[in-house]
């Protein structure tokens, strides 16, 4: 009975999860084109019409987000995403303490943009949500509560690895043991490819100088000086020959050009050669 209604249930999930990452790409569209200048309570009377890629309900739904989470509100569509992926492929019997470690992280880093608001100050002034970079939940959960009970070191130390801390237990080690495998893999692929590459290019290039050496052997052994500065009297004279190239091996049977300089003169003569 359990395995039959397994399946169903999985369907369900994953239809939500679809329709939740849905929502948060519509949510991620209005936020990056939110202008505070479409809020009446911001500026009286808002441009017309509205600068939000999804008019006044976009505007309004960013507006809200950026006054209760700050420039945290930014990270709710990235958060959403992975809730929608867990409830499309998780295919556990309880997947709410994920979605709730989930919601962990997005408070966390809200918290942690509140302690670190300086780094902010240009982005909150553009959505003009200043002073509070975290919004009134980062004014709340770090002003008022932890920075006076903790210090803003202790508070800091707290979100941090409350952060961290959450993204694991969001994610599950398995999964993170899965992904660290999966990246050996990948990197272990690569790295032979790499291997495979440049030990292909070393053979090529190895190859490419042991031809060079043989042609140049090969071209030397074409020549033979028999003599060089000899002084000779005038008339017939005659030089031998051993049928050696300079690397005293025989020469193969073939033609060979006899070349005979005195001066600026030069005589070439073809001679055979025959083993």
């Amino acid at each position: 009975m359990k395995s039959e209604n397994a399946e169903p249930d999985f369907g369900r999930r994953f239809l939500w999860g679809v329709v939740f990452a849905a929502m948060c790409l519509f949510l991620a569209l209005s936020l990056f084109t939110y202008d505070w200048r479409d809020i009446s309570m911001l500026q009286a009377p808002p441009i017309t019409p509205a600068g939000n890629l999804f008019g006044p309900v976009g505007a309004w739904f960013s507006y809200a987000l950026f006054m209760g989470l700050g420039v945290g509100a930014f990270m709710v569509p990235v958060v959403g995403i992975a809730a929608g992926l867990i409830l499309m492929f998780s295919r556990g019997a309880k997947i709410w303490p994920r979605l709730l470690w989930t919601l962990a992280v997005l408070f966390a880093w809200v918290s942690i943009i509140q302690l670190d608001g300086g780094t902010w100050q240009g982005l909150c002034a553009r959505l003009n949500i200043l002073p509070d970079a975290g919004g009134i939940v980062g004014r709340v959960l770090m002003r008022e509560m932890l920075i006076k009970w903790l210090s803003p070191v202790g508070a800091g130390l707290l979100v941090w690895a409350l952060f961290l801390f959450s993204i694991v237990m969001a994610v599950e080690v398995k999964n993170l043991g899965h992904a660290y495998q999966a990246t050996l893999g990948i990197y272990g692929a690569l790295t032979d490819r790499v291997d495979s590459a440049v030990s292909g290019r070393q053979d090529r290039r190895t190859n490419i100088e042991r031809e060079e050496r043989r042609l140049d052997k090969r071209r030397r052994r074409l020549e033979r000086i028999v003599a060089r500065d000899v002084p000779m009297a005038p008339g017939r004279n005659s030089l031998p020959w051993n049928g050696r190239d300079e690397d005293s091996e025989l020469v193969a049977s073939g033609l060979y050009v006899v070349v005979v300089s005195a001066g600026s003169s030069q005589a070439e003569k073809v001679v055979a050669v025959v083993r």
